[in-house]
């Protein structure tokens, strides 16, 4: 049986901090991915979508590849001043069913059970 993967078509790092991100999987258009970051700034909320971003992953399901030459990943990174070289390997546990993205130098991890933190965050 092939797993597919990611297991889960939304990954999410939860509520907490200047920054949170979503990585949105669309079983649709395969290999592809949308990554909407949430920026709270002096009490206010910016909400910026990257638009469809390639990747691929190798043999062992552990790392994720993103396209980071992709115009909608260096727009995004640009605007958001994020380093490219951090997200063009984005590590994913199995165990944990995780992705670690780093912004910045740090490390959070997004996953499925952190969408549902990070949607009652924004509505609260």
């Amino acid at each position: 049986m092939v797993q597919t993967f990611p297991p889960e078509p939304s990954y999410c790092t939860e509520m907490g901090g200047y920054f949170n991100a979503a990585f949105i999987f669309n079983p649709f258009a395969p290999r592809t991915v949308v990554i909407v970051a949430i920026l709270f700034v002096s009490g206010n909320v910016t909400i910026n979508e990257t638009g469809v971003i390639p990747w691929s992953v190798d043999h062992e399901h552990r790392n994720l590849y993103l396209d980071i030459k992709d115009k909608n990943f260096t727009d995004f990174a640009e605007e958001l001043h994020f380093k490219p070289a951090e997200w063009r390997v984005i590590p994913y546990d199995r165990t944990r069913d995780s992705f670690t993205l780093t912004v910045n130098g740090t490390h959070m991890n997004a996953t499925p059970a952190g969408c549902n933190a990070t949607l009652e965050g924004l509505l609260d």
